[in-house]
């Protein structure tokens, strides 16, 4: 993801994000429908605790990484491995047509 990420926001947009087993072609992929606000908000402050931990080695780029865990950063409270757990197949989140 990019910069710009971090502020497209819409309580109508939301991201799906796959994970794919390549070493069992027969397995679904595993799927997490996230609201845009959510993503937004994780990409802004795991980039901006990312930069702080290390200020004078790190540059700020445009790349940004939406994650499932962010304890590296420091933000296991807020960001933590279990966070997405209740996105997995939530399709039923998204308005109806």
């Amino acid at each position: 993801m990019s910069r710009r990420h971090e502020d497209v926001v819409d309580h109508l947009l939301f991201y799906c994000f796959l994970k794919f087993n390549f070493n069992d072609d027969k397995r679904e992929p595993l799927c997490w429908i996230i609201p845009s606000a959510l993503v937004a908000l994780a990409l802004r402050e795991s980039h901006r605790a990312y930069l702080a931990q290390s200020p004078s080695t790190r540059r700020d780029t445009a790349k940004r990484n939406f994650r499932n865990d962010y304890s590296n950063r420091c933000l296991a409270e807020q960001y933590g491995p279990t966070r997405l757990d209740q996105y997995k197949d939530a399709w039923g989140q998204l308005p109806p047509p």
